[in-house]
């Protein structure tokens, strides 16, 4: 800086002239800087952008988005439609390769079911077989007793020889059919009409043979002349009887034959 009066150059920090002794010019003081006000309104779009940038940058993510307005003018290119048929192929295998599979597993559910009803019907065969002997040995043996009982009735009763007889030609009735019966009555593949009537038949063969006992403890009884037992075991026998009229009236092999004659 130099002296305004005589212009000698001034040493830095002189308030006065050494040779004039004229005072120093005034040092320029810097311009003061601008205050943000406190309301300063709303940003700028310069601003906005700017902003919008900086908070889209500090969380890692783009500040740009996705414009899906140009997305039709993209498809009508030939790039977009070529892009656009593989998208649309790739769906339509899709579909194809989903109908497929349902398809599949109804072919499968369906033959599930064809060899379910086909060892069904083939189970109800077996179980009539056994049904139809199970119920001819019970009618035969139901006849015999039905006519030594008539005799007890009728104050002629048999010897105990000829009980023993008509138990013995019971039990050997029906030993044949048991096993059919059984296994009819046990197997889980045969319909419930079938297995219900096995079990029926096999409690109507056992209550038979009890019957066909009491005939042999009443022939004991007359041969003894012990009127208390005979009265006890006439007694039994009648209500066997009935209990056997009652069983027979709930044979009906019908529903078990209509799904034997069923095709697989």
């Amino acid at each position: 800086m130099n002296c305004t009066n005589c212009g000698y150059r001034l040493p830095a920090g002189a308030a006065y002239c050494p040779t004039c002794a004229f005072a120093a010019p005034a040092r320029p003081t810097p311009p003061p800087v601008p205050q943000q006000p406190e309301d300063a309104g709303e940003p700028t779009s310069d601003q906005a952008r700017e902003r919008q940038a900086h908070h889209g940058a500090s969380r890692g993510g783009s500040a740009e988005q996705f414009d899906w307005s140009g997305f039709p003018s993209f498809v009508a290119t030939r790039q977009g439609r070529a892009r656009t048929a593989k998208v649309l192929t790739a769906l339509a295998c899709l579909a194809a390769v989903g109908v497929f599979l349902v398809l599949q597993a109804s072919e499968a559910t369906r033959n599930r079911h064809l060899q379910e009803n086909a060892g069904r019907v083939e189970a109800a065969r077996v179980c009539l077989e056994a049904l139809h002997a199970g119920e001819q040995a019970f009618l035969s043996g139901r006849d015999a007793l039905t006519a030594f009982a008539a005799a007890v009735e009728s104050g002629t009763p048999p010897t105990e020889q000829e009980a023993t007889q008509a138990r013995e030609s019971v039990v050997s009735a029906q030993r044949p059919a048991q096993p059919g019966l059984t296994g009819c009555a046990t197997d889980t593949v045969a319909p419930p009409e079938c297995a219900q009537m096995a079990a029926t038949l096999t409690d109507a063969s056992a209550r038979q043979e009890k019957q066909a006992g009491t005939l042999v403890e009443v022939a004991a009884a007359v041969r003894d002349q012990d009127e208390g037992k005979l009265r006890e075991h006439l007694t039994a026998l009648a209500r066997q009887q009935e209990e056997m009229n009652t069983l027979s009236q709930r044979f009906d092999l019908t529903r078990c034959a209509q799904i034997a004659g069923q095709r697989g």
